[in-house]
């Protein structure tokens, strides 16, 4: 399936997000996107939510976001900000043999060449499983954070993914920008024990981040990443 996607997306309110990806086999999509304002932006999808499971997709493109400057909105080559989980006590979101290239230019927006932000989005309830995904389109976002792969990142698995796109930001990642401390809470609807991940760690394993780069531009104190094995 071939999926060619124009946008010009000036604000929330003329942002369409009523889809959800739960579930896609989708083979190619070819994106170009100009945001301005408060938005989140992604090369296929600015947030997906829910617990989203995607195999196999190619995007390509440019987004220009440099009318983007809030560091509450997040770009990213493939999803913008990934969003919450409904299910907690699956596995989150697995995104599987996922490629972007695409270029990307962002305003002060945290960026990542695949994801813009694969943190918590709904009162930190959010979980991610990446699997054999890449991201080659180039990042620049000389005023905020600026990843590889992810702008912004604080639980998860990464297998097998890599970056290889030149990185330009303020703080700048090879494969990701910032990973940053955030303490777990809960709404009240899904117990903090049923989950069967450990939702205050990040765990890389084989990836690698574009070359020139530090693997990970910021990492909080407090936070739990172990890369290869290794506690960092």
């Amino acid at each position: 399936m071939y999926i060619s996607k124009k946008a010009m997306i000036k604000n929330k309110s003329n942002l369409i997000v009523t889809y959800r990806l739960n579930q896609a086999d989708i083979i190619y999509i070819d994106t170009f996107i100009t945001a301005t304002g408060t938005v989140d932006v992604g090369g296929f999808m600015p947030w997906p939510g829910a617990h989203t499971i995607a195999t196999n997709c190619t995007t390509e493109g440019t987004i220009d976001a440099s009318g983007v400057t809030g560091t509450d909105n997040f770009i990213g080559g493939f999803f913008g900000n990934l969003g919450w989980n409904c299910d907690l006590g699956q596995m989150g979101h697995e995104i599987t043999n996922y490629h972007a290239d695409v270029d990307i230019i962002s305003g002060g927006a945290p960026a990542g060449g695949f994801v813009g932000s694969a943190t918590n989005s709904n009162d930190q309830s959010m979980y991610a499983t990446f699997i054999n995904c890449s991201a080659s389109g180039d990042v620049t976002n000389v005023s905020g954070v600026a990843g590889g792969f992810a702008g912004e990142a604080e639980r998860g698995d990464y297998d097998d993914c890599s970056a290889n796109g030149t990185v330009v930001g303020a703080v700048a990642g090879g494969f990701i920008g910032h990973i940053k401390d955030v303490t777990p809470k809960y709404d009240g609807r899904y117990p903090a024990g049923i989950r069967p991940y450990l939702v205050d760690e990040i765990f890389i394993d084989n990836c690698t981040g574009s070359s020139g780069l530090i693997f990970i531009g910021k990492i909080d104190e407090g936070t739990k990443v172990t890369i290869d094995g290794v506690m960092q």
